[in-house]
């Protein structure tokens, strides 16, 4: 297997900060930029590298570890000046761990093989708690030498790697889960304020669903935050309305048919529209009792 020398991780945000603390405790070498230096101090007080310049952390490591918002942020950092596209080199690798659109994948990839850099799609299903407890899961799309190169630094994040074949199908693999993630966490927050509205005790409600085939670990980590209200973000609202609005971009693409993904997808743009953007996505409970209430609009 190959042996990695260290990995630069370009952004620091909550996904970015614990893949450098699980890198950082599995002895990789780690150095971590984001475009605002102060949301790296934390990382900085317990030992973890950190840089504000981008152009020498490009230079030194050999893999570079994308983990940004969204498509556009990631070409950004891509041909900024002194950015990833003025350093590609063959002996670099680029894993694109962020969750990002699909032609944009396909067109940086496109970009970085150009350049003769070695280019990995790798976004990963799971949050910043499942990184040190082994249960995120990795989602490649790439060649297999590029895969095999990388795997040091994917096993030490994840629990498991799923190949799924050419570059862009790891996107694809995550966009579908988020799908599927939308669907449960809308359907669970519709279950809720429907057993709200009509009288009936969240916590019998509750134990229906926790001792029958209706259970699943998401319902387990959702349910209590929103009968509490407690809205403090592992995934923010805001980033599945922008993943949602991915979802039906690529489904007219390729011609697939997601009607309910339309749905979703105007629930949460008016989450956003509410204020709720910056809370953790099951904060879509929060709309779905203000409309019962009749004071939506």
């Amino acid at each position: 297997m190959a042996v990695v020398s260290s990995v630069g991780i370009i952004g620091g945000g909550r996904m970015g900060q614990a893949m450098a603390r699980r890198l950082h405790t599995q002895g990789i070498p780690v150095q971590v930029w984001n475009r605002t230096a102060e949301r790296l101090q934390g990382l900085a007080a317990e030992g973890i590298p950190v840089t504000s310049d981008l152009p020498n952390l490009l230079k030194v490591h050999p893999v570079w570890l994308t983990v940004l918002s969204d498509g556009p942020a990631t070409r950004s950092v891509w041909s900024m000046p002194g950015g990833m596209a003025d350093h590609a080199a063959p002996e670099k690798i680029w894993l694109q761990m962020g969750s990002i659109d699909y032609p944009t994948t396909l067109n940086l990839a496109h970009e970085a093989r150009r350049r003769g850099l070695r280019f990995l799609d790798a976004p990963v299903l799971g949050g910043p708690m499942d990184i040190p407890t082994g249960r995120l899961i990795v989602m490649t799309g790439g060649d297999e030498e590029v895969l095999e190169a990388a795997r040091p630094v994917l096993e030490a994040l994840s629990g498991r790697i799923v190949p799924m074949g050419p570059v862009g199908t790891g996107t694809l693999a995550k966009l579908a889960s988020n799908l599927l993630l939308a669907h449960m966490v809308v359907g669970l927050a519709e279950w809720l304020s429907f057993g709200q509205q009509v009288g009936l005790d969240p916590l019998r409600l509750w134990e229906v669903v926790k001792n029958s085939k209706l259970y699943n670990p998401v319902f387990e980590a959702k349910f209590p935050a929103m009968l509490e209200e407690n809205f403090q973000p592992s995934f923010a609202l805001q980033w599945m309305a922008k993943d949602l609005w991915n979802i039906l971009e690529t489904a007219r693409q390729f011609g697939a048919y997601t009607p309910v993904a339309h749905t979703m997808t105007a629930l949460y743009q008016a989450a956003q529209n509410h204020g709720l953007g910056e809370d953790d996505y099951s904060a879509v409970h929060q709309l779905l009792r203000l409309f019962s209430r009749g004071t939506g609009t």
